[in-house]
């Protein structure tokens, strides 16, 4: 085995890193409580659809980079198709969100004073990922009922089944975006 895999790591201060990380909760919706340039890298893993001011978000996540500082964000409900009123009610029912068209998160982007660096179509994951779930559910379905009752069983399937259809006709998307702060 190579020597460098079996090296233990340990977290050292440094002038870099003068304490351990922090965590705490916050309302992202809002300012966010740290100070400008505070931050080398952000990320936001499919919550980006939840806010309802989209712009006003990534501008805050603009404000709180460094120069050079990179942004990394997934965006699971890109409009690229036609999308009927029922799917559209199936694939939000689980609270607010709020779909855009494809291009839209490349402008704003850009109006935050952000390069983009990639926009790739991650569409295929996430058809694979809600088929595996639907099936896995589905082999598990007598104790899930149990478990959620009949209703919530029967609203989870089909969620994951018109997730699953939408991604694999190329209707509803996945992209996933990094973008550099430039000054």
């Amino acid at each position: 085995m190579n020597r460098q895999l079996r090296r233990r790591v340990r977290w050292r201060p440094s002038a870099a890193w003068p304490s351990r990380p922090k965590f705490g909760a916050t309302d992202a919706t809002g300012p966010l409580p740290f100070s400008n340039a505070s931050f080398d890298a952000l990320t936001c893993i499919d919550a980006i659809n939840h806010f309802p001011d989209r712009p006003r978000v990534i501008a805050e996540w603009a404000r709180l980079l460094r120069p050079g500082g990179r942004l990394l964000f997934t965006d699971p409900i890109t409009l690229t198709g036609p999308l009927t009123n029922a799917e559209m009610v199936v694939r939000s029912s689980a609270g607010f969100y709020l779909f855009v068209p494809c291009g839209y998160d490349e402008r704003v982007i850009a109006q935050c004073g952000l390069r983009l660096l990639v926009s790739e179509d991650v569409t295929g994951n996430m058809s694979k990922v809600a088929e595996a779930r639907l099936a896995a559910r589905a082999s598990r379905s007598t104790a899930l009922r149990k478990i959620e009752g009949d209703q919530a069983y029967d609203g989870q399937q089909e969620f994951l089944a018109v997730a699953a259809g939408v991604a694999r006709d190329g209707r509803l998307s996945r992209f996933v975006y990094v973008s550099k702060k430039l000054s």
